[in-house]
């Protein structure tokens, strides 16, 4: 793996927007992560013509990627990993966790993923043991969700807010219902006590860290053990290096 120089991004004005580069090299997309670890930034997965279904059987047939790019400045890219360890998907969310990026959720042919992925450079990712937001089956996750890591105490989490739970199944009449209004976190064990591996209060407005410290910058937050079944840990079972 070689390191791609590039000008460093120039300092704007807080008015006017610069445009880095016009035509990255990696294919049109939406629903793709991006993430900042280290020098670097990342862009991992995403979607093109997601639309076909409403055009009809004439549009274009969805693509979905599972490729890693990334930059020093947002205009010279680099290919790192055509196909990840994970399925391809859009709607994903990355977040950095102790100089690694965690992903998870995101939309999937035909089901949505239950799996989280960490990795530190992009080309090797450990699959974690348990899915996001203690899923139990596709309807339970979540796509086009949007996800902070919050400094807690020196001991980082990731809290996820919102997002949609809808599935191929259209013959579902509470199909489309299925966008959510709530907040969950995430984070390593610690060796003061676990966190949960996702938790989420019953009552809406309250945060659950069972067992350990609270986050010191959410507004609203409450200890609840009762609401954090799950007290599980990131153990790591599986290890792929992704094709190159």
């Amino acid at each position: 793996m070689h390191r791609v120089e590039g000008p460093k991004p120039q300092i704007t004005d807080g008015v006017n927007w610069i445009e880095r580069t016009s035509a990255a090299p990696w294919q049109p997309r939406a629903g793709l992560s991006a993430v900042v670890l280290n020098e670097y930034i990342y862009v991992l997965g995403g979607s093109q013509n997601d639309d076909a279904s409403i055009i009809g059987p004439n549009g274009r047939a969805r693509q979905y990627y599972n490729d890693v790019w990334r930059s020093l400045d947002g205009a010279v890219w680099e290919l790192i990993a055509p196909s990840a360890g994970w399925s391809e998907r859009p709607g994903h969310q990355c977040e950095v966790l102790r100089q690694e990026f965690v992903c998870f959720g995101g939309f999937g042919l035909v089901e949505n993923p239950r799996d989280v992925w960490s990795t530190s450079d992009g080309v090797e990712w450990t699959l974690l043991a348990d899915p996001p937001w203690n899923a139990e089956d596709q309807t339970q996750v979540k796509y086009d969700f949007d996800s902070i890591t919050v400094n807690n105490n020196d001991s980082p989490i990731i809290m996820t807010f919102g997002g949609d739970r809808e599935t191929f199944d259209f013959a579902d009449p509470e199909n489309y219902l299925r966008v959510d209004d709530d907040v969950w976190v995430f984070g390593p064990a610690e060796s003061a006590g676990l966190l949960p591996v996702m938790s989420q209060c019953a009552a809406p407005g309250l945060l659950c860290v069972a067992d350990g410290p609270e986050p010191d910058n959410t507004q609203s937050h409450a200890r609840a053990p009762e609401c954090c079944p799950r007290r599980c840990s990131l153990a790591q079972t599986t290890t792929v290096t992704s094709r190159r």
